[in-house]
């Protein structure tokens, strides 16, 4: 099911771990974590700056 609040690919997988890249809605960053503990994944998720150089907030789960 597409979604328009996030856009998001795989870019590396190992068998430890999985790296994604993507957009998503700042307001629904969240609703990403939900998602991915959902499926049983452990995650790390970095909300960055419109000009990329600083981090505005980091969640893991």
């Amino acid at each position: 099911m597409p979604t328009i609040w996030a856009c998001i690919e795989l870019v590396e997988s190992s068998p430890d771990e999985r790296l994604f890249s993507g957009v998503v809605d700042p307001s629904r960053v969240d609703e990403l974590g939900a998602v991915l503990a959902g499926l049983g994944l452990r995650y790390s998720i970095e909300l960055w700056s419109d000009d990329r150089t600083s981090v505005l907030r980091e969640l893991a789960g």
